[in-house]
């Protein structure tokens, strides 16, 4: 790495420069640019910047990419880290808060944002977990499908969800799925399930979890084999699902995309990335296996999702 000995970022008006000290005096390098969204105005001396130590975390802002020396700055409170691009597995961008994690010589980098609506999600499932099953051991002979509606993520209410309870995935000549045909048509089955038979290796399943789309009848026929398709060519997680007629009544059919890992933010991310090219571009909810076992139900504006993207 060839760094200057002294280099400095100076910010001011959107614009920033890049100087480096010789002797006493200070001399710009480069070019005047544009600074990034989010960099405040003022003197960053990165020259300042230590190396990471192992097994520590750098919760901070990225300052400035260096692609030429393969490195990169990271302000964290008063001080500066300069991090080794090869080393870190993500994209630094600069302006953006992140949270880079050493274990050796390897590093993650995780979004800030990501970070929160991790912590978040455990808080909040725990939450539900807890008054789900502090409902039940109070109630254990109620029969009706219960749902936790969210006020502001830490109060919670139990509500009937009455028209789940009248409702049945399976009669005599119904069954719960079948792997062929219109969701617009099947009046046999429950639903209709889509599953990667190739031979590229999937990751394990560990904490299911799946994206839910809302799609109207006229639409669902070319959605569904279009999401069946991306299974089968292994562009998504090996496992998805469609509501059918006989289940939806002719009415809103629902689109369930696994994931292998509710926890793995990038995985979830990287499988609604795709999805939003596929075409599915409205805001979208996710739930996990444990949420649909405990009766709780998709409805956005409750706030069920773990996450909506």
């Amino acid at each position: 790495m060839t760094t200057p000995a002294k280099l400095r970022m100076i910010v001011m008006n959107g614009q920033k420069i890049l100087q480096t000290q010789n002797n006493n005096d200070w001399e710009t390098i480069g070019t005047i640019k544009k600074i990034e969204e989010g960099i405040k105005p003022g003197v960053y001396n990165i020259y300042l910047a230590t190396a990471p130590a192992d097994k520590n975390q750098y919760q901070g802002q990225i300052i400035y990419i260096d692609k030429e020396n393969a490195v990169f700055y990271q302000q964290v409170n008063k001080d500066f880290i300069v991090h080794q691009l090869n080393s870190v597995d993500g994209k630094p961008v600069a302006g953006k808060d992140v949270a880079i994690t050493y274990d050796g010589e390897k590093a993650t980098l995780t979004p800030i944002d990501v970070l929160k609506n991790k912590r978040s999600l455990k808080i909040w499932f725990v939450w539900h977990k807890l008054a789900y099953k502090s409902y039940h051991l109070q109630h254990p002979s109620h029969s009706a499908y219960k749902w936790i509606t969210v006020n502001k993520l830490m109060h919670a209410k139990m509500t009937n969800k009455s028209n789940m309870a009248q409702k049945k995935d399976f009669e005599t000549d119904v069954v719960q799925s079948i792997e062929e045909g219109n969701p617009s048509e099947v009046m046999h089955a429950a639903f209709i399930v889509a599953t990667y038979k190739g031979n590229i290796p999937q990751p394990e399943a560990k904490q299911v979890g799946k994206w839910l789309f809302f799609v109207a009848e006229k639409y669902i026929d070319d959605t569904w084999r279009n999401v069946k398709k991306a299974i089968e060519e292994d562009k998504l997680w090996k496992q998805a699902k469609v509501s059918t007629a006989w289940r939806s009544k002719g009415g809103v059919y629902v689109v369930c995309v696994y994931t292998y890992d509710y926890e793995d933010v990038n995985d979830v991310m990287k499988i609604r990335d795709y999805l939003r090219e596929m075409g599915f571009k409205k805001t979208a909810s996710y739930k996990n296996d444990e949420q649909t076992i405990a009766g709780i139900y998709s409805d956005l504006s409750a706030g069920f999702a773990l996450y909506k993207a």
